[in-house]
């Protein structure tokens, strides 16, 4: 099962293609949702199963306290026999050795937002002032490689940066990063057979310098794990309102209950229906290996329809099936 709690809306940072839009508000989840919550998600956990508790913001470290009183209720319920996975994302720009040592103590699995050298990563991911970041994250993050149990890089391409993303990944291996997800960005209009083109290049560049290379990858390994599967979960929002993904936060039109007052069983009742709706994707020849149908939230959002795939992710998990297979 996988869980995520939404701890603040506030980040430091406006990144440009954030999925969570331009307009932060600092909203943050008190110390009594984060128990009601915590108790709440203790009635669905199996101790038999493995169980994935992520930290969420914005940026969560901003609210440092709140991370710290939630970890300690998860160590609880480890202590209890839980078989549990705290993990985490970070824009990796307010680290600092009390910090270090926390995530070192409680985090199980940290992922940090990185999209390659300083021209590409400062495009997009800046500061409220419109300043590049890549400078100081790249800084933390070499220093938390060192003391996180298991780290991963998240890159982020669209159709203008597509054509580095070779060059990308051979930095960030180059500087000591071995497990490194890199998706496209999916929310970009200005995708075309062109910038496909391109992609299909840069992958197979990719394979090329990385066989028999000690890189965990989505893009070079056909058994790459994803983090988990993605079906409608719970995803607690700072109010204690329930949501079955992370990118429909605060849209009450997916809303699935709250914390305080249980599920609504006809909403989960819709949802958990997805998986018997007619699906277009039934005729084609790599639907037994392809993810773009796993974000069927986004799908919906994006395309009208659950099991409709965002063209781009449909044709970037294409390539990949025939450069791996």
């Amino acid at each position: 099962m996988s869980i995520s709690l939404v701890i603040t809306n506030n980040c430091n940072l406006r990144c440009k293609y954030c999925y969570e839009g331009k307009n932060k508000f600092n909203e943050n989840m008190s110390e009594k949702t984060i128990t009601s919550t915590i108790n709440f998600i203790k009635k669905q956990l199996e101790k038999s199963s493995k169980n994935i508790i992520s930290i969420h913001g914005g940026e969560p470290f901003l609210e440092f306290d709140r991370m710290r009183y939630v970890a300690s209720k998860i160590n609880e319920l480890k202590r209890e026999g839980y078989n549990i996975e705290l993990i985490t994302t970070t824009n990796c720009t307010i680290i600092n050795s009390e910090i270090i040592s926390f995530i070192k103590n409680n985090i199980d699995f940290l992922t940090i937002s990185l999209d390659g050298k300083k021209d590409t990563h400062d495009l997009y991911r800046l500061t409220k002032q419109g300043k590049g970041t890549h400078d100081i994250v790249l800084k933390n993050a070499l220093i938390l490689k060192n003391h996180v149990k298991k780290i991963r890089v998240r890159m982020t391409f669209d159709s203008v940066t597509v054509k580095n993303l070779y060059e990308n990944i051979v930095y960030l291996y180059n500087m000591g990063f071995k497990l490194i997800v890199s998706h496209p960005n999916i929310y970009d209009k200005n995708w075309d057979d062109k910038s496909v083109k391109i992609l299909e290049e840069q992958l197979f560049s990719i394979k090329s310098f990385f066989l028999n290379k000690d890189l965990e990858s989505n893009l070079i390994d056909e058994d790459f794990p994803l983090l988990y599967n993605c079906n409608p979960g719970i995803n607690v929002n700072y109010v204690g309102n329930i949501y079955p993904c992370l990118a429909v936060i605060n849209n009450d039109s997916f809303k699935t209950g709250n914390v305080y007052t249980g599920f609504n069983l006809y909403q989960q009742k819709l949802l958990n229906e997805i998986e018997t709706r007619s699906n277009k994707c039934r005729n084609c020849d790599i639907k037994n290996y392809c993810n773009a149908r796993r974000c069927q939230i986004i799908n919906k959002l994006q395309t009208g329809d659950y099991k409709t795939p965002i063209p781009i992710y449909c044709r970037f998990e294409g390539l990949l099936f025939n450069m791996n297979y």
